[in-house]
């Protein structure tokens, strides 16, 4: 399984640097002063269990995978998400699921109408967490759990091998049927 996390801030950085750390193929999509410092000094995670360090975490941009991502975590801010739907169409393997983690109910039903439908889940992130500084999130709270699903509520092998993935790499994490009414 191939993860890309969109978003490499407090969000995106946190759960994606968890997956990274436990040994699963993450690759981050960041821009800016972020990209620029997990290029040099890379991904730190602070919080209840400890720090972590990513040292060199995947760019996207440095180097490409082939064949595309499985799974698409996308931690962007609600107002570039727009932006970022080229950029998503393009990484997506063919069979991906494009988890959006952005507040509110409307991001899936905006990548619906741009990505093939049957990629889009629903998505939630359960956390207290900062970019302290560029390359730094720290977790405050207890709270670190990922709920998503299927937007019809059918099974998805596909998600609950990404959740197991979730919690292998130690936080709460369900595939759910009902993931549209948890978004509200």
């Amino acid at each position: 399984m191939r993860i890309l996390v969109v978003g490499a801030g407090a969000v995106g950085g946190w759960f994606g640097g968890r997956l990274a750390a436990a040994g699963f193929d993450v690759w981050f999509l960041a821009r800016g002063a972020q990209a620029e410092a997990l290029r040099l000094r890379g991904l730190r995670l602070h919080g209840p269990e400890g720090e972590t360090h990513i040292p060199e975490p995947q760019l996207v941009g440095e180097s490409m995978p082939e064949g595309g991502f499985d799974i698409l975590l996308v931690a962007v801010k609600m107002y570039d998400l727009e932006a970022v739907v080229p950029r998503l169409a393009a990484l997506a393997a063919p069979r991906a699921a494009v988890i959006p983690l952005q507040n509110g109910v409307e991001a899936p039903t905006l990548l619906a109408r741009r990505l093939d439908p049957a990629m889009v889940c629903g998505g939630l992130a359960k956390i207290g967490a900062v970019l302290e500084r560029p390359g730094v999130v720290t977790r405050v709270g207890s709270m670190a759990e990922l709920l998503f699903g299927e937007r019809d509520g059918r099974p998805s092998p596909r998600l609950e091998a990404f959740a197991a993935a979730c919690r292998e790499a130690g936080f709460t994490a369900a595939c759910v049927a009902d993931i549209e009414v948890r978004m509200w």
